[in-house]
């Protein structure tokens, strides 16, 4: 037989008794169907004078006074004692005394927030909310002239801090109001870095995302508490931990470098590619190392034409196109000569040309620097110099060595092959060797 389920009525209450603090009911319930029946209880609930909740069921309506009438005294009891402590604060005062400990909720002691408070906080001369001055910060760098990726990069990172902030006041009960700059603490920066996760979500953020996250945040701080703003006392990154450059590189993993048959299967794309629009932009990556970023500001350089030297086979990227802010002189390898020759239009298209480098890196599965780290990888595999490589590609020696020393020497036999890669139609180039420079 199939088994009858029950409905129950909702339950119908009557409040016997109201004792301030607690209250007394009588809940009659019923259940239908089948066998159905009716019963009763009575109820105790209401909240101490410390805020706990109080909730208890009786069967029987003497028993459940009784528990009240208990409860009730022992609160008033509380209260009367609490009232004959003698003290020197005024009413207002152990008001907020009470709200601070309420607040605390038993994490630190009242003694230790106030110690904590007076070692670190000093009023600024002007409040400013976290979200006008994380604008005013992004504001004041673009017209300071920084790269368009290092704004996107800082604004990412505030964006992210100023959304813990938030989760920070609402655990706090204070969801309602905007965050202070100068209310931010070095405990807050801390526990920020500590939450960031890895791409997967799953795994806690390497060494050296922390401390790209932290130097963000650095920035941002020393910019809030300089001598023209003073929206805070002190940076509250200073005091935060900062991993080692040899745990740093101890998490690095080997670039991503393209094997000569990737380069050459990305060129030939390029070549097809809206009419080969392109394959003087991917050149100077892919064979001259400029970063991406490099490559846009020589693209709409007024000097453009002049940077790029065919008759001397150098390219001079003057000091407001490179990152370093270094003027930078790059030798032309022959095939590099030869790509430039059979393109000899603009670097970059005028218009859709964000749209088409997306489409370019989709259908070919690059990363974002691939083709710079290629060009580090076969230039110290050919020439054996990192001290060469560092002056042309713009980066420290130490670096260079630290990046591309493993993957060059497994790549070694792909170099030739690599600065073998021509544009349709031209003859194979020799490598030029690199001549170390002798003293005078």
């Amino acid at each position: 037989m199939a088994r009858t389920k029950h409905s129950k009525k909702k339950p119908r209450t009557i409040l016997l008794k109201d004792l301030g603090v607690l209250k007394l009911k009588q809940i009659h319930a019923s259940v239908k169907e089948g066998n159905g029946y009716d019963y009763s209880y009575f109820m105790v609930e209401g909240h101490d004078g410390d805020g706990a909740r109080i909730r208890r069921k009786f069967k029987d309506e003497e028993e459940a006074r009784s528990f009240a009438t208990a409860n009730v005294e022992r609160v008033a009891n509380k209260k009367e004692l609490k009232k004959a402590i003698s003290t020197d604060l005024e009413p207002e005062q152990i008001a907020q005394a009470e709200n601070a400990f309420r607040r605390l909720r038993g994490r630190y002691s009242l003694d230790e927030v106030v110690e904590y408070f007076l070692r670190h906080f000093k009023a600024p001369e002007t409040e400013i909310t976290l979200t006008e001055a994380r604008k005013k910060f992004l504001d004041g760098k673009e017209r300071e002239g920084l790269r368009e990726r290092s704004i996107y990069q800082l604004e990412r990172t505030l964006s992210q801090f100023a959304a813990f902030i938030a989760a920070r006041l609402k655990e706090s009960e204070e969801a309602e109001r905007e965050c202070m700059v100068h209310e931010i603490s070095t405990g807050d920066v801390e526990a920020f870095l500590s939450g960031l996760k890895s791409k997967d979500g799953a795994h806690r953020a390497k060494f050296s995302t922390w401390n790209g996250y932290r130097a963000d945040l650095s920035s941002f701080f020393a910019w809030c508490s300089d001598k023209k703003r003073r929206w805070c006392s002190e940076n509250p990154v200073t005091n935060t931990t900062r991993y080692a450059h040899k745990l740093v590189h101890q998490q690095r993993p080997e670039p991503d470098v393209l094997t000569p048959e990737q380069a050459e299967a990305l060129m030939a794309h390029v070549v097809e590619f809206k009419g080969g629009a392109y394959a003087r932009f991917y050149a100077l990556l892919l064979f001259a190392g400029l970063r991406p970023a490099e490559a846009h500001k020589l693209a709409r350089h007024e000097k453009r034409h002049e940077c790029v030297d065919l008759d001397c086979g150098e390219i001079e990227l003057p000091a407001d196109i490179t990152k370093t802010g270094r003027k930078r002189t790059i030798t032309m390898q022959p095939n590099l000569k030869k790509w430039l020759a059979a393109f000899p239009g603009e670097i970059l298209p005028e218009k859709n040309t964000d749209r088409d480098l997306k489409d370019i890196r989709r259908k070919l599965a690059l990363t974002h620097d691939v083709c710079r780290h290629s060009w580090f990888t076969y230039f110290v595999a050919s020439f054996d110099s990192f001290a060469k490589a560092a002056k042309e590609g713009g980066n420290s020696e130490q670096i260079v060595k630290e990046h591309y020393e493993s993957p060059a020497k497994k790549r070694g036999e792909q170099a030739k092959r690599f600065w073998s890669i021509l544009p349709p139609a031209a003859e194979p180039a020799k490598i030029i060797p690199f001549r170390k420079e002798t003293a005078a």
